[in-house]
């Protein structure tokens, strides 16, 4: 995912997405090609850095370190997501 491999946080932008934000979370190699796979299973190629959305959205699904944040969030089975895919694989 070296696309989303800044190294350094924006002190300029920062503020203003975290204004925008009610929660946030973090997704591993392994998510982010299951998040590719996902996407290529409908026929959209994306790379990792572009898969990341989805797979954070499958990261609620599982167990561990997301546990119960989907509930807190109120994402049920009647919530509507959107998803961006920001990067093709080619």
């Amino acid at each position: 995912m070296a696309g989303l491999n800044c190294g350094e946080l924006s002190t300029l932008a920062w503020p203003v997405l975290r204004a925008g934000l009610d929660a946030s979370l973090t997704i591993d190699d392994a998510q982010a090609a299951r998040g590719v796979r996902e996407l290529g299973r409908v026929v959209i190629s994306a790379g990792a850095s572009g898969a990341a959305g989805l797979a954070g959205l499958l990261a609620l699904g599982q167990g561990g370190p997301h546990r119960g944040f989907a509930q807190r969030l109120g994402i049920d089975r009647n919530a509507r997501l959107l998803v961006l895919c920001t990067e093709s694989a080619g």
